[in-house]
């Protein structure tokens, strides 16, 4: 099932999952390259990811697997020996940082059962197709505002009872921190109950 995300930056954009690569090929596509489990970004920090035609240093990967099609051009990952004169090796934590926040959550997950368990990217993506229903999607939009509003709340209330010092500041924003993590933990454990009668 597709994927909807819309991160701050990017138009809406939706990533569909596959395993066979659709004919014909996209003439652009989405190229995720990975050298000794860093991923490679342009060279020059300004400049985003973005789907590029098909690279001339295509044909040296090792591995090459489709992930399926993002905005509706063709998703790849890679890996290769060595980094590209235009590409720089990035730790795959920060590199994650500059992804669309949705895909980041797979692509993040996908690598590290690549990488770390051997689990290649097609198994990946069929077995999360086949594990990860859609309704888990919208459990979580469900409690997201919920606990959003409790942690702004929490904030500002312990705002407004800072008083003219330091220590008290540090307090304050001590004690908002302690009662927004307790009063989360106890929010996520009602909707859990709630959901299990509901048998979501």
């Amino acid at each position: 099932y597709p994927v909807h995300c819309e991160p701050q930056g990017f138009s809406s954009m939706h990533f569909h999952p596959g395993i066979d690569p659709p004919q014909p090929a996209t003439e652009r596509g989405w190229h995720f390259v990975f050298v000794q489990g860093q991923l490679l970004l342009p060279q020059d920090e300004q400049q985003s990811l973005a789907p590029t035609a098909s690279p001339g240093w295509l044909e040296q990967a090792e591995a090459r697997h489709f992930l399926g099609r993002l905005d509706g051009m063709d998703c790849w990952a890679l890996r290769l020996q060595q980094s590209p004169a235009e590409l720089r090796p990035v730790p795959l934590r920060a590199a994650m940082m500059q992804l669309p926040a949705a895909l980041a959550g797979v692509a993040g997950g996908l690598m590290a059962a690549w990488l770390a368990m051997d689990i290649s990217p097609s198994m990946f993506i069929s077995r999360f197709r086949d594990v990860v229903p859609p309704q888990h999607f919208w459990t979580g939009i469900v409690k997201a505002p919920v606990f959003a509003i409790v942690v702004a709340l929490v904030g500002c209330r312990q705002g407004l009872l800072v008083e003219a010092d330091v220590n008290s500041l540090g307090r304050r924003t001590t004690s908002s921190v302690v009662q927004s993590i307790f009063i989360v933990i106890a929010l996520d454990a009602v909707f859990a109950v709630v959901y299990y009668f509901m048998d979501v």
